[in-house]
């Protein structure tokens, strides 16, 4: 039976209030207030902010894995060993008289093998600073762990026995040969810094337009000698005892020797000339030379610089091959 037209429109009425009321519904989520559901839209970004920082250490892992995936030897590490033996015996043969390169055993690992060689050899300090250079310009994942140098009596020659470790990583992306890319890990430095630095050694810095004095002989293991005084011009005249000449200051004739690593651990060296002796430090370890009384804060392998700690707290960075009087303010 047909509704009458009053019902007919009072089921048009009704119907019309169920939409707007159910829109209403809708629009407050579904009976939640407008406070509600923001203090809700905040929760919900500050777990999306805890899950963004949690997943970043994992992004970033990630990417040093692809650069050194980029750097490692194939992941064959037979292959690997064939190819690496046969670079580092032409290396040390062109830059060491007499070099024999000798692989030990190898160190398969889950995701890596390790790769020891032993190099045995004789050179001056000069063919070592020049072997060491084009070593460290190849950007391989290698190091050398260990070496030993040892002076041979009454000649410039050292005996030199090294250990040297290569990484073979899965996944490398060079699978058939050595990577290309050369390293810059020695930059901006050239080849005739490190020599003018480790071979000549530095024996005063004299302000311009003078040049600094180094050695004649004996390069890093030279001696310290005093720079003659400079004789006045005209003739000579009787002044009566001639007063004592200040007391050198042995600080200024101390000088980062090395920067490298030893045991896992950053050690710096510290020549001090005028004794003729060597401190070698790390990290958090004090020292006292001449009038500086400090402490190693800081020690970069890469950049080839220590940052000491003196007068009660300040900072201050010494490169490779400088004095500790040369040194450069930092801020803490």
């Amino acid at each position: 039976m047909g509704l009458k037209k009053r019902e007919r429109i009072l089921v048009s009425v009704t119907g019309a209030l169920l939409v707007v009321v159910g829109g209403v519904y809708l629009f407050r989520g579904g009976g939640k207030s407008l406070s509600a559901l923001r203090t809700e839209r905040d929760g919900l970004e500050q777990d999306l902010q805890k899950l963004t920082v949690q997943t970043h250490p994992g992004k970033k892992a990630t990417a040093q894995l692809n650069l050194w995936r980029k750097r490692s030897l194939p992941t064959d590490y037979r292959k690997a060993g064939e190819l690496y033996q046969k670079w580092l015996s032409l290396l040390a043969v062109g830059k060491l008289p007499n070099a024999k390169v000798t692989p030990n055993v190898s160190q398969p690992q889950r995701g890596y093998t390790v790769l020891p060689f032993r190099i045995e050899a004789k050179g001056t300090l000069d063919q070592l600073t020049r072997f060491l250079f084009e070593f460290y310009s190849a950007d391989y994942l290698h190091k050398i762990s260990q070496l030993t140098s040892t002076p041979t009596k009454g000649s410039q020659e050292l005996t030199l026995v090294m250990t040297v470790e290569a990484l073979c990583l899965s996944g490398a992306v060079s699978q058939d040969k050595l990577p290309d890319a050369k390293s810059k890990r020695l930059e901006p430095r050239t080849l005739d810094d490190y020599l003018k630095a480790i071979v000549r050694r530095k024996m005063e810095v004299r302000p311009k337009p003078k040049e600094d004095r180094y050695a004649d002989t004996g390069g890093l293991f030279a001696s310290y000698t005093p720079e003659p005084p400079a004789t006045p011009p005209g003739p000579k005249v009787d002044v009566g005892p001639k007063p004592k000449p200040p007391g050198i200051d042995p600080s200024e004739y101390t000088y980062v020797n090395a920067i490298h690593e030893v045991d896992g651990l950053p050690e710096v060296w510290l020549f001090v000339r005028t004794e003729g002796k060597t401190l070698k430090l790390h990290e958090g370890e004090t020292f006292e030379v001449g009038t500086i009384s400090g402490k190693i804060a800081r020690i970069r392998i890469q950049e080839l610089e220590v940052e000491i700690e003196v007068d009660g707290g300040r900072r201050f960075r010494v490169d490779f091959g400088d004095n500790l009087q040369h040194r450069v303010e930092v801020p803490n």
